[in-house]
This record gives structure tokens, sequence and C-alpha cells, in this order.
């Protein structure tokens, strides 16, 4: 029993003692070579050693013998889980990506070798897939990622993915709550949750951003807010990218809510107020400078603007002069 390859094969070899097992045997400059996959009872199967010759193949990437055996996308989600995704992405990330892996590209695609995966068959598979077009583009998306990396491992010298064409017009456009609606929302609201939307519609933070925020990202004399972190299923993490973090412009109405809430928050305390000494120790500041500056950067006035603009949409005379109480 054995599988062949371009230069090597798979055998099934006795032994005098023992169970037998399987071996990997190739030509290298002119001699015969060989490695051993495992016996019969950890690999029962001829398809079970050919899986194993594949495991070596994507994880010893420098030995000559790689070039001889198939190499399946099921294997090649196997390396990325194991040795790129704990590298770049976050736990919760993680997890996203091994659920597509395991209900969308596995089931269709995992026997297939890497090098005859084509893009028009892609194409095709994802067209004919019944779910809405944001899932088909996470799933085009992680394809492509992990094509990606098979490119740096030197398994496929192009990725079939950049190829892909896909359509990008939402089925059904995103609902926005219009100001009227989202007052409504505010007003049957308790605390903190009111003054967690109220902000969020304010400064159009994501839910990540919201959840991160701490009173001495705060500073109430210059109406700013500098967004440092994000947290997400209970971490707390650094943001994405320079993008995320930055310092914000907060609306006077805003401001007025937020401090009003403070004063009957649990979490009432904060380095905003201390002195800068101190408060380059809270914000591990390594110049005293930095903290004199960070909330006085240059926010331009189309911003602020902009911000205002939006706090007055929004603007409900219970929500920012009625005093926010813990249970209103």
């Amino acid at each position: 029993m054995r599988a062949r390859y371009q230069h090597g094969r798979i055998d099934r070899r006795k032994r005098k003692r023992g169970p037998d097992v399987w071996q990997f045997r190739w030509i290298e400059g002119g001699k015969l070579k060989s490695m051993l996959l495992g016996t019969v009872d950890q690999l029962p199967k001829l398809d079970d050693a050919n899986r194993a010759a594949q495991q070596r193949w994507i994880i010893n990437t420098d030995r000559p013998q790689n070039q001889l055996a198939t190499v399946t996308v099921g294997c090649l989600i196997d390396r990325y889980m194991k040795d790129e995704a704990p590298r770049r992405c976050r736990p919760n990330a993680q997890k996203n990506y091994r659920c597509i892996f395991e209900k969308h590209i596995r089931p269709h695609w995992g026997e297939y070798d890497v090098r005859k995966v084509k893009a028009v068959a892609v194409e095709s598979w994802l067209e004919s897939r019944a779910h809405s077009r944001q899932v088909k583009s996470h799933i085009r998306v992680l394809m492509h990622t992990l094509f990606q990396a098979a490119m740096r491992w030197e398994m496929v010298d192009l990725n079939p993915l950049g190829l892909v064409r896909q359509a990008r017009k939402r089925l059904k456009a995103p609902r926005a709550l219009t100001p009227t609606e989202f007052r409504t929302l505010l007003e049957q609201l308790s605390q903190p949750f009111r003054t967690m939307v109220l902000t969020a519609g304010c400064l159009g933070l994501r839910v990540s951003g919201l959840l991160s925020l701490q009173w001495g990202d705060f500073d109430f004399d210059n109406l700013a807010v500098k967004i440092q972190r994000s947290v997400v299923e209970g971490r707390i993490y650094e943001t994405k990218t320079e993008a995320s973090e930055g310092v914000l412009p907060v609306a006077p109405e805003l401001g007025a809510a937020l401090m009003a809430y403070r004063k009957v928050s649990s979490f009432s305390a904060g380095s905003d107020g201390a002195a800068p000494a101190v408060q380059k120790e809270l914000l591990r500041h390594a110049n005293i400078q930095t903290t004199l500056n960070i909330y006085t950067q240059a926010i331009s006035d189309q911003k602020r603007e902009a911000v205002d603009k939006v706090a007055r949409s929004l603007y409900l005379t219970c929500t920012f002069q009625k005093p926010l109480s813990a249970n209103c």
C-alpha cells in the first residue's frame, strides 16, 4: 500500500517487532532518503499517513522533501491557526477565524491541493453560498489572508483570492436612527446605559472604544477625550490602529451630561484634576510635557463643529439639563 508523489512515495513497511510503520521516501542528490511518519496504530489508514506527511511538510518548510508532498487547504489552515494567528490576532479574532474556517472553508476546500485552488472556482462557490454578502465577504477576506501566508511560506506563487470578484452593493440599506428616535431610545434607558448610548451617539465610538473609557481619559476643562485602549469580551487591548487612537472634541452638552452622571457614579475617581506629576505616572508618559500637551493637541475647528452639530441634533432638554440620577 503506497501513495505516490512526483519525486517520492509513502510505503507501509513491516517490522520484525511491533506494528507496521508508514515511511515517506524520496530522492535527494541521487540518493534514496526516508522519513518515518508513524505506526499503523497511530495512523490506521493511508489517508492518515498522507495527512501526516503534509503536516511534516508545512512545519519543516526548509527541508528538501517539502516539494514532494501535496499540501491541502486543511493543513494550511492548521498551520495558520497554530503559528500565525496567535502572533497577529487577538483571542476574539482567533475565535472568529476558527469559526469561519471550520463552518465554511474547511468543509468544502479542506482536501484541495493549495496549488489547485483557482479564482473562478472560489468565485462560483461564494456565489452559490446561501449567506449574506457580509458573511461571504468575511470568508473571502480570510481566505485571502490564508493564501497570503501560503505565499510567504512558498507553498504557492500567487494568491488566487486576489482575482476573486465579489459584489459589494448591500442587499439591504443599514437602518439608522433619526434624532427623534435616538431621543426616544434614551428616555427608555436607565443608567449607566443612558450615558453610554449618549456618549456613543455623540462621539461615534465603536463599542470596544466606548467600554474602555475612564474618567481620566476626559479633560472637561478643554472639552476633549483621549481614546487610549479598547475592551473586547472583557479583555483590555491597545487600539488596533493609530487612527483609532487620538483626541476627540467633546460637545458642551455631552460634557455636561457626563459631569452630571459622574456625581452619582460609583466610579467617580480619575486622574484629571490630579497634579501633573501624578497624571504622568497614571498615564505612563515618559515626559511630563507629553501629559501637559496631550489634551491640548490641536483639534480642528471643523472637527469640533461637526461634533457639536451631532450633539445639537441629538439634543433633549431632559437629557442634558435635568440632573441624571443613578436610576433615571
